[in-house]
């Protein structure tokens, strides 16, 4: 899987064992690392695109790990809950994006929040 210093940052952030929630997946990489490295076994991983939630079912596949992550084809927390997760990562998109995904819901969010905005 390809990595950068950003993904290492944020995978070094989450603590061991927490349920996790990667927000805009892309291709999972983010998920995959944190499952393989064993950190989170409880990793969900969502998409809206069409064509990088494709990739990222693929890398899960090609990992093995299609069984063990949760992929999930949702605009923001459409279909998703935020209070499930302790952890939530937006990261790799616009600043007004993470907004707008983070003003979807009318709940305060109990999750620690970890947000990269490109």
């Amino acid at each position: 899987m390809a990595q950068t210093k950003r993904f290492e940052t944020i995978i070094n952030l989450i603590r061991k064992n927490e349920r996790v929630i990667d927000v805009g997946t892309d291709h999972a990489i983010i998920p995959i690392e944190l499952y393989k490295r064993n950190i989170s076994t409880n990793v969900t991983a969502s998409e809206v695109v069409e064509g990088p939630f494709n990739i990222a079912l693929n890398n899960l596949k090609k990992e093995g790990l299609e069984q063990k992550i949760k992929l999930i084809l949702s605009d923001g927390f459409e279909r998703i809950s935020p209070r499930q997760f302790d952890t939530i990562i937006i990261a790799g998109m616009g600043g007004q994006l993470i907004t707008k995904i983070l003003s979807q819901k009318k709940t305060k969010f109990r999750a620690r929040l970890i947000l990269h905005p490109t």
